[in-house]
């Protein structure tokens, strides 16, 4: 090896190496991007799977809120058609502290905009305001809900009953269930 060719060899070396030292900061921001991009997959899985061993579905949440405003002896939720196909709601009007719940307004316009229990029916739209598990008219049932079930025996409105949801097409008629029976 000739000593032009040892020097050739030494300057793409230490260019390597300077290289390398300036793709260092690169490299570990690529690394973080990656192990964030992991945790939040990984976040949204158990999420999911939460949303679905609690039965947290839109539906269920509607069917919270129209019994607390069944309770609360409060007008029901008005259907009202929608473009997106998912239910949408109107907001009766509420009364007593149960108004308290019509955070639905639209600040500029003051009018009283459509909810719905769905996140797709919501997404990107602000004339549709998203009822979650957080909003204060699930908030207001749930706790009328909890309070029904340690009421004592002679006031309660409720009775311990078991209910399952099954769309329409799925019986054609009540089924019983081996599992019934004295408890």
């Amino acid at each position: 090896m000739t000593s032009s060719m040892r020097c050739s060899v030494a300057a793409i070396t230490a260019g390597c190496s300077r290289a390398d030292t300036r793709a260092e900061p690169v490299r570990k921001m690529l690394k973080f991007e990656r192990d964030l991009k992991k945790q939040c997959d990984d976040l949204l899985k158990q999420y999911q799977d939460t949303q679905r061993e609690l039965r947290l579905s839109p539906e269920n949440i509607r069917k919270v809120v129209e019994v607390g405003l069944a309770l609360a002896e409060q007008p029901a939720l008005i259907p009202t058609p929608s473009d997106s196909g998912k239910p949408v709601f109107r907001l009766p009007a509420l009364k007593h502290s149960w108004r308290r719940a019509l955070k639905a307004w639209n600040i500029h316009t003051k009018e009283i905009r459509p909810i719905t229990f769905d996140h797709a029916a919501a997404a990107n739209r602000d004339d549709i305001v998203l009822v979650h598990l957080n909003h204060r008219l699930v908030q207001m049932s749930l706790r009328l809900l909890r309070a029904e079930v340690w009421s004592v025996k002679g006031r309660k409105r409720l009775h311990r009953i078991t209910a399952r949801l099954v769309p329409d097409h799925v019986l054609h008629a009540p089924r019983s269930s081996p599992m019934l029976g004295w408890w």
